[in-house]
């Protein structure tokens, strides 16, 4: 056999070059190796956790995530700490007439903008604690409610925590005290803190509790942390096994000639335990492994009063929707009354949750000092949301905190994100909300879809529609001259679904 000294040659240069490759990526393979390790290594101790520590472990994550801006960073990272307006004592006879700014500043929640700049009088996420369990978190759209629930979950489950205020310092107060002669000093100083002593007279008394535990102060830390959605509590009772009775049979009375009307076949309904919807929404949203072990230790802990149930969006629900989630919340509340439970709705049409037993909780509108701490730890955070993402620079920032007033967090949450991206194509607001289109839609040309969508829910009276609705809005628009589709419905309805738009 004749010895082929090109083809040997080649085979050394070529087996040289691999092996100088693998050489060269030994590194790389090492870390493979070891994020794969420790990779095993916590999927078998998160299996091997127990049932409350694989619960908070994901808890966390969802909660992290349940803001604006949770696909690129996570809550704790930009959170605020949510201020909630103290409640407002009834007019004093005008011989004692008080001079504090907070009994002048009118208090119109129709209009949060009206008094946000005003120093009024908060009291804190701290505060809820000692007064009444049953809370109706009140704001208008774009506030933060859901927002606040998702922070007050943190708070729960130890990811946050939050500032015990000492009264006797305050940034507003310094500055009052710097413009101010020495000798006056004492006089603010004692004036201060008996606003701050008022204000918590005044909770304790708006949140007096009537129950045996009404000098217990609640630690959020020690209790469980449940955020559902209310569009996620399901209360069809086919859900849950039970069908309804078969229609009234019309037929000929053979003896008169007359039609009959034979009733259906009567079904008797099973009594459900309230706790079942909102288990099944926690499992929906948490999935794998930690879904399995969470049905018993949610069911124990809500027996136990030991919960943070968290309910957000009743201002979301459609009209027709309400009477439903609202019977199933007053046998929630019969039930599992010994819980604490905060439930998000709008400044207008609360009164049916009052007769349910909760009390108002107004959350304070945000001031221009807020927007700018909220535009400062973004800019911290910022080099988190990508690989080859710079700090922003100080006119960046500066850009980003200019024009708050008046805006709703979700405005400028929106305008933070856009100028930190440099992603703004229309200048203004509808820039703002054209940017967060334009970066969670999987294709533009879906965007007609997304317009009709939003055009049929406003109709609808904020109703969503069904996927199979969707799905026919896809074919409307993308079904060519010879009948067929241009496009592949079903994988960009899923992208559609997917997307973060369709909430």
């Amino acid at each position: 056999m004749r010895f082929d000294f090109g083809s040997f040659l080649i085979g050394l240069v070529s087996g040289l070059l691999i092996a100088l490759g693998i050489y060269r990526l030994r590194g790389t393979w090492q870390r493979l190796r070891q994020s794969a390790q420790e990779g095993a290594t916590g999927v078998r101790s998160f299996l091997s956790a127990p049932p409350e520590v694989r619960y908070a472990k994901r808890a966390a994550e969802l909660f992290n995530a349940y803001h604006l801006g949770g696909a690129i960073l996570p809550l704790s990272e930009i959170y605020l700490e949510p201020q909630f307006l103290a409640p407002i004592e009834a007019p004093k006879p005008r011989d004692e007439e008080s001079t504090a700014a907070a009994h002048i500043v009118p208090i119109i929640h129709d209009f949060p903008a009206a008094y946000a700049p005003y120093n009024v009088e908060t009291i804190s996420a701290l505060d809820l604690q000692r007064g009444e369990r049953h809370l109706a978190l009140l704001a208008r759209s774009g506030m933060g409610k859901s927002t606040t629930l998702a922070v007050l979950g943190l708070v729960a489950l130890g990811e946050i925590a939050l500032q015990v205020v000492d009264t006797t310092r305050d940034e507003y107060f310094e500055r009052i005290l710097a413009n101010s002669p020495a000798s006056e000093h004492e006089r603010l100083r004692r004036q201060y803190q008996e606003n701050q002593r008022r204000a918590l007279e005044k909770l304790n008394a708006r949140f007096k509790r009537t129950d045996e535990r009404a000098t217990e102060v609640v630690d959020f830390r020690s209790l469980l942390p449940i955020l559902v959605h209310l569009r996620d509590i399901d209360v069809r009772p086919e859900t849950y096994g039970v069908q309804p009775p078969a229609p009234p049979a019309e037929g000929t009375d053979s003896a008169t000639g007359k039609r009959s009307t034979q009733s259906g076949s009567k079904v008797t309904l099973k009594p459900l335990d309230p706790a079942e919807p909102i288990v099944r929404a926690l499992q929906r949203r948490f999935g794998g492994a930690a879904a399995s072990q969470l049905p018993k230790l949610v069911y124990r802990r809500l027996a136990a009063g030991t919960c943070l149930v968290l309910l957000d969006g009743y201002d979301e629900l459609p009209e027709a929707e309400k009477p439903a989630k609202l019977a199933w919340l007053h046998q929630f509340m019969a039930l599992y009354s010994a819980n604490f439970v905060i439930i998000a709705a709008d400044v207008n049409g609360y009164d049916p949750l009052l007769n349910l037993g909760f009390q108002a909780c107004y959350l304070r509108a945000w001031r221009e000092a807020d927007f700018a701490q909220l535009a400062e730890r973004w800019a911290a955070a910022w080099t988190k949301t990508g690989k080859r993402v710079a700090t922003p620079d100080a006119k960046q920032i500066a850009r980003a905190k200019a024009g708050t007033r008046g805006r709703t967090i979700l405005d400028v949450t929106l305008k933070i994100w856009s100028d930190y991206a440099n992603d703004l194509k229309v200048p203004g607001r509808l820039g703002w909300y054209d940017f967060f289109v334009r970066r969670h839609l999987p294709n533009e040309a879906l965007r007609p879809i997304v317009q009709r969508a939003a055009a049929e829910i406003l109709n609808g009276q904020g109703a969503p529609l069904p996927r199979d609705r969707f799905k026919a809005l896809l074919s409307e628009t993308f079904t060519g001259a010879d009948g067929k589709p241009t496009l592949n419905i079903e994988a960009e309805l899923s992208k559609l679904l997917k997307s973060g738009l369709l909430v």
